[in-house]
């Protein structure tokens, strides 16, 4: 009875974690590329990832390629980025080079990709924490979705908001961002309501941003609502 019990507790704690990267997916200036997983041993990885700055073909009357510039790499957790070589910034001109990361691993089993965000001098992060919906007057109603995004400074870039059942198949008359959001200038408004996501297009930011966004809807007005906004005088 004692051997079997000593036994179970050595297996128990012979049990050892695995982490299993499934893949690498790197986004660059709204770009994904991916590379193959690996299987980690230890508590870090050593991942390379190459980056290339020139045209696919050697043709002589092809464009040069304008030098880039890394500004800064990371990763989501649950890793965590402790070093890369060679470090940003880094300039890239018309070649190919090879960024190796050490990235810590998490410290029980874990299968999943690992994401890896390279940052250009233009990029910034938006990360929307609270997203609130303030349909036609009505009380605002808080969605549970987060965002974290990566884009171009004053970039547009296609927005979706998934929407309430209720609204679909309203008619909207002007859609309001909070900032420091832009929505482009001559949307498509007045509009009705179709399905269960509106597609908004947006002016990101010249700076990173932490906080919430706020979306308000109004109802498309009638022509003589609109004139007595404006103090036109309307036909009797």
């Amino acid at each position: 009875m004692g051997d079997g019990f000593i036994g179970m507790l050595s297996g128990i704690f012979s049990k050892k974690r695995k982490v299993l990267i499934t893949s690498v997916n790197i986004s660059w200036k709204g770009t994904s590329h991916q590379l193959g997983g690996i299987a980690v041993k230890g508590n870090s990885a050593s991942i390379d990832i190459p980056f290339s700055n020139h045209n696919p073909e050697n043709g002589a009357d092809l464009p040069q390629m304008p030098m880039e510039r890394v500004t800064g790499i990371d990763v989501d957790p649950p890793f965590v980025l402790h070093s890369v070589t060679p470090a940003p910034p880094t300039s890239i001109g018309q070649e190919r080079i090879i960024f190796r990361l050490e990235v810590g691993v998490p410290g029980y089993s874990f299968s999943g990709p690992l994401n890896v965000h390279f940052a250009s001098a233009k990029s910034v992060s938006i990360e929307i924490n609270r997203m609130t919906l303030r349909p036609f007057g009505k009380a605002p109603e808080t969605m549970d979705d987060r965002r974290i995004i990566r884009e171009e400074r004053g970039k547009e870039f296609e927005f979706a908001v998934r929407i309430p059942a209720w609204i679909d198949g309203k008619q909207v008359g002007s859609v309001r961002i909070s900032p420091p959001f832009d929505q482009k200038e001559g949307g498509r408004v007045p509009f009705s309501m179709e399905g269960s996501e509106m597609r908004l297009t947006l002016k990101a930011p010249e700076f990173n941003y932490s906080g919430p966004m706020e979306i308000e809807l109004d109802g498309k007005k009638e022509p003589e609502e609109a004139g007595k906004e404006k103090g036109e005088k309307l036909p009797p």
